[in-house]
């Protein structure tokens, strides 16, 4: 099995290494798979191409710096049709496409250089981020159409204009331990969105972000053929956000099904947990699909969410989207701290039904807030409401 250090060909820390650690990665692919490793360093790099059984190791003494040059990740052309993605561009700084047996993982850092494609700026008074270039990663880390990933002790930092991890049409996916740590006043900057997978866990990590932290959509946009969303599992996890900690669905996704929340802690959220199908934009999503949404059998379950600042649980949806129906959510277990209570608010004609809250504790600053529109058989055991002190 291949093993080698980037060094061997050529790598040096604080340079731009791109063409050095492609080479490694191309090596090591060629020679049947086997460990591409970093270490000892900080090195530089654009966009890198992943090949099937191929793991980059990144030890704990090394950090995989993204190029602060737009330039260095390029708008590379794809079969599934780029523009059909949201932003309608493929640029990232870690690509793999229909592979498999695949992984990054050991110990070490990917620092994405958020304050090379941001700046600062004021509006009403309140310090905010912007985009100061569209030729940036609008993700990190990009698996397309790939089966047996693993993402296991990584830390990533500082992701600016970018999704950490796009997982697009992926199956049996581990992410496991993983840190994404950035300025939460740093735009587009989602944790872990899975688009269109199947059995994938995110276990036993800390997402700390500025957009939503986890994102579980159906867009069929991308995709060859039409999937569903199905058999992903979010347990043991911390996640803090400036949008949703939690985020289901979006305009006109497809089927989205069969998924577990476990063992979670939520603070300092705009949002905890969202299903939302919003009113029609001014102009249409740049991230729209075109089905028909069903989203069914959902569990939330012990779960804290604390210092919410509106309401730790929405259920949205507008006549805008395709929404069929949304069906069995369960909540349970949940300890809520939040501004305001849960919403669940649809339009006649959606079908929303089943909809279980049972052993939860919510404490807002407003309990007569309690809102059911246009929503069947709604079961509620052992539900309390409180105000809080402050």
């Amino acid at each position: 099995m291949f093993i080698e250090s980037i060094k061997k060909f050529g790598a040096a820390p604080e340079q731009l290494c791109t063409k050095e650690i492609q080479a490694a990665i191309d090596a090591c692919a060629s020679s049947g798979g086997g460990e591409v490793i970093i270490e000892d360093g900080r090195y530089i790099t654009g966009t890198l191409f992943l090949h099937s059984y191929v793991t980059l190791v990144i030890r704990e003494n090394a950090v995989l710096r993204a190029s602060g040059n737009g330039e260095d990740y390029p708008d590379f052309d794809t079969y599934w049709g780029k523009e059909n993605a949201p932003r309608k561009t493929a640029r990232c700084l870690v690509y793999a496409e229909d592979c498999e047996h695949i992984a990054i993982t050991g110990g070490g850092t990917i620092d994405c250089s958020g304050s090379a494609f941001c700046e600062p700026y004021e509006d009403t008074g309140i310090r905010f981020w912007r985009r100061i270039t569209d030729k940036l990663p609008a993700r990190m880390i990009f698996f397309y159409n790939c089966r047996n990933v693993s993402v296991r002790d990584i830390t990533m930092l500082e992701m600016a204009g970018g999704w950490a991890y796009w997982i697009n049409g992926c199956d049996f996916v581990t992410v496991d331990r993983i840190r994404i740590l950035c300025n939460p006043h740093y735009p587009n900057s989602d944790g872990v969105h899975i688009n269109c997978c199947s059995d994938v866990t995110v276990s036993n990590s800390t997402i700390n972000c500025g957009d939503d932290a986890i994102i579980l959509r159906a867009n069929n946009k991308t995709m060859q053929k039409k999937r569903s969303c199905s058999r992903i599992s979010v347990t043991n996890c911390t996640l803090s956000s400036q949008s949703n900690a939690i985020r289901i669905g979006w305009t006109n996704d497809g089927l989205i099904e069969n998924c577990t929340f476990s063992n979670l802690v939520v603070t300092d959220s705009w949002y905890g947990i969202s299903i939302e199908f919003p009113k029609k934009p001014e102009q249409p999503f740049t991230d729209q699909g075109d089905d028909f949404t069903e989203v069914r059998n959902l569990l939330f379950d012990n779960i804290i969410l604390s210092r919410i600042s509106t309401s730790p649980i929405q259920i949205l949806a507008y006549p805008y989207n395709q929404v069929k129906s949304i069906e069995h959510i369960s909540f349970r277990g949940l300890i809520s701290d939040s501004r305001q209570l849960p919403v669940f608010r649809v339009e006649k004609g959606v079908r929303v039904s089943d909809i279980s809250l049972s052993d939860c504790e919510f404490t807002s600053d407003d309990i007569s807030a309690l809102r059911f529109e246009n929503i069947s058989r709604v079961h509620m055991q052992n539900v309390t409401f409180g105000c809080r002190d402050d």
